[in-house]
Order: C-alpha cells, then sequence, then structure tokens
C-alpha cells in the first residue's frame, strides 16, 4: 500500500468519526430540549448523566440533613412550597434509608417547558428514585424521591 492511499483512508475514517461525534452532539443537544443549566447548555453525551447524578447526589444530601444551602437554584414556586416542615419530615424519611450505596443514571424525560433527570439511589435497606425537573433558565421546578420496595425481603417465617 502507498503512502497516498493510507492517508486517504486516514482521512475518510477521520471525517466519519467527525460525523459520527457531530451527530450524537447534535442529537444530545435536541434530546435535553435546550435546556441550560446554571448557563451551561448540557450537549456532550455523557456529560447530561454525569451532571445528572452529581445534582441528584447533592439534592439528595441536603433533603437528608433537613437542610437546602442552594435555594437560588429552585424556582420560585418550589421554593414557596418547600416549607420548614415539609423539608422535616423529607428528612426523617430520607434518614432512615441510610448512607446511599450508589446513585446512577436512570433516564431524563424532555417535554415542554422542563427537562427531568432520574437516578436510582440504591441502599442496604431499599432504593430510591430522585426526579429533577429543571426549566428552561436551569431552575428545579421539581423534587421528587419515590421509595422501592425493599431489596432485602424478609425471609418467611417456618
Amino acid at each position: 500500500m502507498n503512502i497516498r492511499k493510507c492517508t486517504k483512508q486516514f482521512y475518510v475514517l477521520v471525517g466519519a468519526i467527525g460525523f459520527f461525534f457531530a451527530y450524537q452532539v447534535a442529537a444530545d443537544a435536541r434530546f435535553i430540549s435546550d435546556v441550560q443549566l446554571h448557563g451551561k447548555l448540557i450537549a456532550a453525551a455523557g456529560y447530561k448523566e454525569t451532571w445528572a447524578i452529581e445534582q441528584a447526589e447533592k439534592w439528595f444530601r441536603y433533603f437528608q440533613a433537613g437542610r437546602v444551602d442552594d435555594l437560588a437554584a429552585l424556582s420560585p414556586e418550589v421554593r414557596r412550597q418547600l416549607t420548614p416542615d415539609v423539608l422535616r419530615r423529607e428528612s426523617q424519611r430520607l434518614r432512615k434509608l441510610g448512607r446511599p450505596l450508589r446513585f446512577s443514571y436512570a433516564g431524563a424525560d424532555p417535554a415542554k417547558g422542563y427537562t427531568g433527570f432520574y437516578v436510582l439511589i440504591e441502599f442496604k435497606t431499599g432504593r430510591i428514585i430522585e426526579a429533577l425537573a429543571y426549566d428552561a433558565k436551569g431552575r428545579i421546578t421539581g423534587i421528587d424521591f419515590k421509595e422501592f420496595e425493599p431489596t432485602q425481603r424478609p425471609k418467611p417465617k417456618a
């Protein structure tokens, strides 16, 4: 094989990889409906999963501790709904689960006006799905912790 032929094949391969990457970034940008989160558009493949897990972990820890240190990240409606009593009850419920073992990205749900991210949180005693919804300004418009049945079922009594 001569050098020109190798060089041409190399450029074709690089072009194909570049096209695939550009297509994937464009698909991800459409997928998240141009939601800007804290001034940055999440567009690169894989970044939304990492970002969603980091946010879920941060907000889970806030709620489990019973205090929210980042009220500016919440929409005005969510700030109104997040009363001290609501936060206290949610904190008590989440503390019972104990220390999280793992956070795993579970998906996203783009809809008109917001994008929801879902993260599975596993514990020794069970698991929950944390849902975080963001508006186009990057503010949280919803937070929910949905519990599943325990991962370890009690053994039947003989």
